[in-house]
């Protein structure tokens, strides 16, 4: 029986002998035996392994580098000359040659499972051809760039499942690069180039390791190899049997409903419809739907996932939170969803020993806090209106020069795409319509209506719950507009960053020509105002922190020995349990019956392009085996003096504000892992969103995070097939005691 690790690299290159080393590969030398790793960052070989199977292990990222591996070819350690042209993958026999079959032929900006019907290629094929669009069915959470690197993650390891030949290329993640780039610059996702979009056109750079198209193709390779490597160790084991289909689904609900109608299929198939994780662990049937149902939440915060089956309906089943980074925020929320989190929280907080009194103190301090939170950016509403009423009083020449420099300003936080989209357009958009002097049929004209649009003193029209509303433009006008005479609809995110941003490029100017105390300037600085609202948000949210600190509890609960701990860390130590998925390190059952994610092994990864890490790389990284220990050793600290704001590089006005550290580690021996930040999506005028990142110290060690030790040195998976032999063996033994008895 051939372990996990065997699978893994078996039949992953099949090559003629060369000369030049390959990722992967393994040879002898004098003094030992040296590999090349297969993550195409690490460029050196390593020397000084014992043995081919460890350095086989830390050629395909399963093993670590012994501490006495180097990078350097030791003195005297010439390569075998043998053994240096095998590949560490080599599966063809010895002699045989493989037939090279030309790869399939797929349309350019379309996906490759187009005619499957199990496949999820309609949603994902209105992705590509329609571009991100707030609010759509085929739109995921996030922005352009990382709904691409969504769909083209999955197709691209599709593309490396049927061949992965282009992996022998000796720089495979560049070649796959400008297939990626080739092949899907002509859809309209792939020709978005906001700030944060994906700019696959002329000015893509090959060589910027940061590239949209360069970081698919390494998670692409990442994802490929890490779903490959179970599906060989299941074929080795007789649990598949090849051929393999290989789906890759995307996080739409069409996506969700096609994986649920495919394991739902398969439970119909007589000996089929056994699904396993990658690490061989299988999944129950039921636990698995509510895993697919559930994709995207708390339960299992999957973006996208791999299902890899045979002609039985048996097969692997991978979910991935895919990050183009690993410093890209790991989750986001607002304020208001965490503050009813946190009143959640106190709803079933009695198992801590709090009294009813406690309790209640706690509560309304949340509920007041959020009230006094509300109530501070209540002015992000008002902070353009000055700006607006400024510019509405320019004369036509100046307004004309001014929509010039607006529409040409085309650097990453100039307003040229929202004044083009919003003003170049000769359809007036229904907002405007009223502000209209006869004069929307020119672009002056309508540059007018918008600005009188934002500087019309009108209240935001609100729902029941006091929030602003925004409208449709046929519901505005046809419907809904006799409701609303007496305000107007909250401005969209696109007016809105037009406004900030034209304001901001008009408030440089006159910064330098009249001066930062001129009152046109001032009027001019919405940057400003919404500077000062943004710190006292933050400074808010920190107040709140310290009440509920003053109560103080116990952890764990009734343990003398446990650790006192203020109630404003304990909340946010649950909170940060939920968005950084660490209740995936807990095997536990689910309310109304069932295993949570944690009950099997490597079911989740998180991707983030550089770096594959699993729940157990991220426990080893926090030094912690379940979320309870979390809680036992997490403390929030306010971020460093002179690292607490985010500015704008040009007007040096509050964009942004880290507001919370969190550590783990007892007094005198805390270690960052992770910060809370705020930020806006939606313009400096949008409320302040939370932003969940890992520290520079935990990003670090998920690149190489501590191995758990395993008797010889043998990887969680060999550990478990060895244990199962030594049962088998034991079985066979007493039964063969049992037929001596008779």
């Amino acid at each position: 029986m051939k372990t996990l690790l065997e699978g893994i690299i078996e039949g992953f290159v099949r090559e003629a002998p060369r000369k030049e080393r390959q990722p992967g590969d393994t040879w002898q030398t004098d003094k030992g035996w040296a590999a090349k790793s297969m993550d195409t960052s690490i460029e050196k070989p390593m020397y000084g392994f014992k043995d081919e199977p460890s350095a086989k292990a830390w050629a395909t990222g399963r093993g670590p580098a012994p501490d006495d591996a180097s990078g350097e070819q030791p003195a005297g350690g010439e390569d075998d000359p043998q053994a240096g042209q095998q590949s560490v993958a080599q599966g063809a026999e010895d002699g045989a040659e493989d037939e090279e079959q030309p790869p399939r032929e797929i349309p350019q900006g379309t996906l490759s499972d187009s005619d499957d019907e199990l496949s999820d290629n309609g949603i994902k094929q209105t992705a590509l051809d329609n571009g991100y669009v707030e609010g759509a069915p085929h739109t995921a959470p996030g922005n352009a760039g990382s709904m691409f690197h969504e769909i083209v993650t999955g197709e691209v390891s599709n593309w490396l499942f049927e061949d992965d030949s282009i992996l022998k290329e000796p720089d495979p993640e560049r070649a796959l690069a400008e297939r990626i780039c080739k092949h899907f610059s002509t859809t309209t996702l792939g020709k978005e180039g906001s700030p944060k979009g994906v700019d696959i056109g002329q000015n893509w750079k090959l060589g910027a390791k940061s590239s949209t198209c360069r970081k698919a193709a390494r998670a692409s390779i990442k994802k490929y190899l890490f779903v490959k490597g179970g599906v060989d160790a299941l074929v080795t084991e007789g649990k598949l049997t090849e051929p393999i289909k290989v789906r890759n689904y995307f996080g739409a609900k069409e996506s969700i409903q096609k994986q649920k109608e495919l394991i739902e299929q398969c439970s119909k198939v007589e000996g089929g419809g056994n699904f396993y994780t990658p690490s061989g662990v299988q999944v129950d049937r039921n636990d698995l739907l509510f895993f697919i149902e559930k994709s995207g939440g708390g339960e299992n915060p999957a973006d996208t996932a791999t299902i890899a089956m045979d002609d039985n309906c048996n097969g692997v089943v991978s979910f991935h939170s895919d990050k183009m980074s690993p410093s890209d925020p790991q989750a986001n929320s607002s304020i208001n969803a965490e503050f009813e989190f946190f009143v959640k929280e106190m709803e079933k907080i009695r198992d801590v020993g709090l009294s009813d009194r406690q309790i209640k103190k706690a509560r309304n301090i949340i509920i007041q806090g959020a009230k006094d939170v509300r109530k501070i950016e209540l002015g992000l509403k008002r902070a353009s209106l000055s700006a607006a009423a400024e510019l509405i009083t320019y004369d036509d020449e100046a307004l004309e020069d001014l929509g010039a420099r607006a529409a040409s300003d085309t650097n990453k936080s100039g307003p040229s795409r929202y004044y083009k989209n919003l003003i170049g357009s000769e359809k007036v958009h229904p907002y405007f319509q009223e502000y209209c002097d006869n004069d929307c049929d020119t672009p002056l004209g309508r540059f007018k209506a918008f600005l009188r649009y934002s500087a019309d003193e009108k209240e935001f029209c609100v729902d029941e719950s006091g929030e602003a509303l925004q409208f449709g433009g046929n519901k505005w006008i046809n419907r809904d507009r006799d409701k609303f005479n007496d305000c107007k609809p909250k401005p969209t995110n696109p007016m809105a960053k037009l406004m900030e941003r034209t304001a901001k490029i008009e408030y440089l100017k006159s910064r330098d020509e009249l001066g930062p105390d001129h009152e046109r300037t001032q009027n001019l600085n919405t940057g400003g105002q919404l500077g000062k609202i943004r710190e006292e948000t933050a400074a808010a949210l920190q107040e709140i922190h310290n009440d509920l600190n003053k109560t103080r509890i116990t952890y764990p609960p009734g343990d003398p020995n446990g650790r006192e701990i203020g109630l404003g860390d304990y909340l946010e130590a649950k909170n940060v349990i939920e968005k950084f998925h660490l209740a995936l390190l807990d095997d536990r059952e689910r309310e109304g019956g069932g295993r949570s994610l944690g009950a099997y092994d490597n079911l989740l990864n998180i991707n983030m392009t550089d770096v594959l890490s699993t729940a157990k790389d991220i426990g080893a990284c926090l030094g912690i085996e379940n979320a309870d220990d979390l809680i036992s050793s997490f403390s929030v600290g306010p971020p460093e003096e002179g690292d607490e704001f985010i500015r704008d590089p040009d007007t040096k006005d509050v964009t942004g504000r880290k507001v919370f550290i969190y550590m783990v580690g007892a007094e005198g021996e805390k270690v960052k892992i992770g910060e809370k930040i705020l930020r806006t999506k939606s313009g400096r005028q949008g409320k302040w969103e939370t932003l969940y990142h890992w520290s520079k110290e935990t990003q670090e060690c998920l690149k190489d995070p501590p191995q758990p030790q395993q008797e010889e040195s043998l990887s969680p998976r060999e550990q478990q097939l060895r244990n199962e032999l030594k049962k088998l063996v034991r079985d066979i033994a007493i039964n063969r005691l049992g037929d001596y008895g008779n």
